[in-house]
């Protein structure tokens, strides 16, 4: 499957936007995600074994951090 994009424009989109964002992929079937605000984005991937691996920012929201989340359940 592609990957789940996602282009912000204006203003700086806020964390629980991005994990919204991340969701409706989610429901969707998606594994690979890349969420962008102008030149800043973050990326995540969930491998086959359900691991999440995050990179990239968003102003302070973090793709590291949006993986431990999904990590730890938090869908």
């Amino acid at each position: 499957m592609s990957i789940w994009e996602e282009y912000f424009e204006d203003r700086k989109p806020s964390n629980n936007q991005v994990m919204q964002s991340i969701k409706r992929g989610l429901k969707q079937g998606y594994t690979e995600f890349e969420v962008s605000w102008g030149e800043n984005m973050v990326s995540l991937q969930k491998n086959m074994n359900g691991t999440w691996f995050g990179h990239g920012w968003i102003r302070n929201i973090s793709g590291d951090t949006l993986a431990k989340h999904f990590e730890q359940g938090g869908f």
